[in-house]
């Protein structure tokens, strides 16, 4: 079947290549190959100029076939890891690290989590889409913890009505920039395409329902290490929600203009359970401190500090209950650690989390 989208908002007078590339997932050249072939219409007329300046509402249409030779085929890799927590006949959970990107795209034909399952598990070929075997649900490449699989097309179908239904409870550990005021909330907003850059979302009256609940683990001086259930599962839906209510996650660049802001340089201070402790030597802990400042922005210099650490779902073919728990990953972990010091960061513990 022929592949249709509307342009939305965000691409008015933007050139039609430009558009094919961001909305099908493929490259300038790509795109301009799948025009001059012929393979594109434009409100139901055969597209002849890739700089045809497009507005919203438009129909674009390409045909499936050119479409799919474009496409990335995916070829088993063994090479890459799987980090099993689960497996049977139907389910598999796994624990994605981060900078594995889930599936093929344009800029990621290689080296993907669905690869690697292909590898270890040939039979999901057949399950869920082309390209995207037995994937239910995503994590960005940045983001890591936990994920579920289908390895049956009846587990695949079922997860997926699952999910769409909001049965599927999915919890996440995030570093915030900012102390909050309340110990628990919820962010009720509507998530939907930038209207400023296509490739990011945005919180809009138009966009789709999107609920995040958040609770307060840990307050240190300037950041807040949260937990995160979510209600629904949009597009960048923690990043987009903890943004817009002052608190984006550390590291996270396409959410925070200043994402390591937070971890400047700061003058030590007494222990909070000492109030009349002096400092030692104020200039070697002033250089630890800027040494443990440039360590943390380092390991989050690529990715937000978001980790998927519990999943819960029923099971595709007994329909029992199942649950899956991640502890923190070694950056996020060894984060807290060296937030915790005394005299540094910290404001005092709420609870601590492994």
């Amino acid at each position: 079947m022929d592949e249709a989208i509307t342009v939305p908002p965000a691409l008015e007078g933007e050139r039609l290549d430009r558009s094919l590339a961001l909305l099908y997932n493929l490259s300038r050249s790509q795109a301009a190959r799948l025009i001059s072939a012929g393979s594109v219409s434009l409100n139901r007329k055969l597209a002849a100029s890739a700089s045809k300046q497009l507005h919203s509402g438009d129909k674009i249409c390409v045909t499936a076939s050119s479409l799919q030779d474009l496409r990335p085929q995916l070829v088993p890799e063994p090479e890459v890891k799987i980090d099993l927590v689960h497996e049977d006949d139907d389910l598999i959970v796994i624990n994605k690290p981060s900078g594995l990107v889930v599936h093929p795209g344009a800029r990621h034909a290689k080296g993907t989590l669905a690869a690697g399952l292909l590898a270890r598990f040939p039979e999901i070929q057949v399950v869920g889409e082309p390209g995207r075997p037995g994937i239910v649900h995503r994590l960005d490449k940045g983001t890591s913890g936990l994920m579920a699989v289908a390895r049956s097309m009846r587990a695949y179908e079922f997860l997926k009505d699952e999910l769409a239904n909001r049965k599927i409870q999915r919890h996440y550990l995030a570093i915030c920039v900012g102390e909050f005021e309340n110990e628990r909330g919820l962010v009720d907003a509507p998530i939907g395409k930038s209207t400023r850059n296509p490739t990011l979302m945005q919180i809009m009256a138009s966009g789709r329902a999107a609920k995040t609940f958040y609770q307060v683990k840990e307050r240190f001086r300037g950041i807040t290490l949260v937990l995160c259930q979510l209600e629904t599962g949009r597009t960048h839906q923690i990043r987009v929600h903890l943004a817009a209510i002052g608190h984006p996650l550390l590291g996270d660049v396409a959410y925070n203009p200043h994402p390591y802001a937070i971890l400047e340089l700061q003058e030590p201070q007494p222990p909070s359970q000492s109030p009349s402790a002096k400092i030692e030597e104020p200039q070697a802990m002033t250089e630890m401190l800027r040494a443990m400042t440039q360590e943390l922005q380092a390991k989050f210099s690529e990715r937000p500090a978001l980790h998927s650490c519990f999943l819960s779902c029923r099971h595709p073919a007994t329909k029992q209950e199942m649950s899956f728990s991640s502890t923190l990953p070694p950056d996020m972990k060894g984060l807290i650690e060296a937030l915790r010091q005394p005299g540094f960061f910290t404001t005092g513990h709420l609870r601590h989390v492994g």
